[in-house]
């Protein structure tokens, strides 16, 4: 869960492919992980499936991880394709110690179309218990993001980054059966309220403090996750009233037909 850049915050055996992609650890992250790309391909039906997944490990060691994540990472992959057709995707875990989720032990980045960076700090004492679904979880919601930048473009404007958000979380939920985050559900109904209407005049903005907006800003009164709580909503209620429509399937929509049918959301 992360900003998109450019511009808009995660068993098979190590070192060999698996089904859907190609993992490089020991020896091999000496080379250039970032740009040389690796992909084992599977054909599933029409679809050609291609990730690549990266270990790094200069902050540390991430041997005593990497089968339960490389396996985590695959079923996660094969979930994700049944619902998404994802651009080629580098996936790099990277051991970071405070760079995370203090909740999750972990965290998700994208940068642009093709390039997802997954934070991990082992020492955080919820780490360990959320490598499981959790962080399948992280990596669908940043595949989304991936998805739509291919097809819809990078975040310009405050609008943009609320449903790109909404629509990460949503996808999620579709292929997961969930029913959101907890920091899509960090506002009472109260403060959704008064935050919608707050955010109307600057939806079109692109000049904005988006870590403000996401994570918080307590001297200009804004709690922690506010902007992922709106573009939940937002979104939830898009999908409410129109009941065919999936955010699977929704990755290319402009932000204004999404936002268009819901404006009376930020009058309420």
């Amino acid at each position: 869960m992360g900003r998109c850049e450019n511009p808009v915050a995660y068993r098979p055996k190590v070192g060999g492919p698996s089904r859907s992609f190609h993992a490089v650890g020991g020896g091999d992250r000496r080379r250039s992980l970032l740009f040389q790309r690796r992909p084992v391909k599977e054909q599933e039906g029409d679809r050609m499936s291609r990730w690549a997944v990266h270990f790094l490990e200069s902050q540390g060691d991430l041997s005593p991880w990497k089968e339960g994540i490389l396996e985590q990472t695959s079923q996660a992959m094969e979930r994700i394709e049944r619902a998404l057709s994802a651009p080629p995707v580098d996936v790099l875990y990277q051991r970071l110690s405070g760079y995370v989720i203090p909740e999750f032990g972990h965290a998700g980045y994208v940068h642009g179309i093709g390039l997802i960076f997954i934070t991990l700090d082992p020492e955080n004492p919820n780490f360990s218990q959320h490598l499981g679904q959790t962080l399948q979880e992280t990596l669908a919601h940043e595949v989304h993001h991936c998805t739509r930048s291919a097809s819809f473009g990078y975040n310009t404007v405050f609008a943009d980054a609320l449903i790109s958000e909404g629509l990460a979380d949503h996808f999620t939920d579709e292929i997961f059966d969930g029913k959101g985050q907890y920091w899509d559900h960090a506002l009472s109904e109260d403060q959704l309220q008064v935050f919608l209407r707050r955010v109307k005049p600057i939806l079109d903005h692109q000049r904005y403090d988006y870590d403000a907006w996401f994570f918080g800003k307590e001297e200009d009164g804004i709690p922690r996750w506010t902007g992922y709580s709106l573009g939940y909503r937002i979104v939830q209620e898009y999908l409410r009233r129109n009941p065919d429509a999936r955010a699977s399937a929704l990755h290319g929509a402009p932000t204004a037909d999404i936002l268009g049918p819901v404006m009376d959301l930020f009058d309420a």
